[in-house]
């Protein structure tokens, strides 16, 4: 397997860096430079010192809920907007889906909103290409 690594940044500056182990977890290490001028990126699980922090249970994948948690997903906007009546209506939509908005809910709205059917096509693949590349490694 290839070298599989993340550089962490935050406003420009770099936190450390995650790396995919063997049995598919993200270890995580503080760079010298965080650790002196930084804070804690989730201090329940990854506090400030230097130490390669591996993910003793596995609750996100493989991953610390902090880099879980921003990976590109819909999840966030669901929890927001679902809702327990009969059909699991969401609160929001996508042209009329709160259920499960896919490809042509958003080519709908991408065209409403004056943007060229093939420009919304090429947009909805970019963001599924680039979704799919990034999860590659947790899939």
């Amino acid at each position: 397997m290839a070298d599989k690594r993340l550089e962490v940044f935050l406003g420009g500056r770099h936190v450390g860096t995650l790396a995919l182990t063997a049995d598919r977890k993200g270890a995580f290490e503080y760079t010298d430079e965080w650790i002196a001028q930084g804070f804690s990126i989730s201090p329940f699980s990854l506090p400030l010192k230097k130490q390669v922090f591996i993910p003793q249970k596995d609750y996100f994948g493989g991953l610390f809920g902090v880099f879980a948690d921003s990976l590109p997903d819909a999840w966030g906007a669901y929890d927001m907007t679902y809702s327990s009546t009969y059909y699991g209506e969401h609160a929001t939509t996508v042209d009329g889906n709160g259920r499960n908005p896919g490809e042509k809910e958003l080519l709908a709205v991408g065209t409403a909103a004056g943007i060229k059917r093939r420009r919304c096509r090429e947009i909805t693949e970019q963001v599924k290409e680039c979704v799919i590349h990034m999860l590659s490694a947790w899939l």
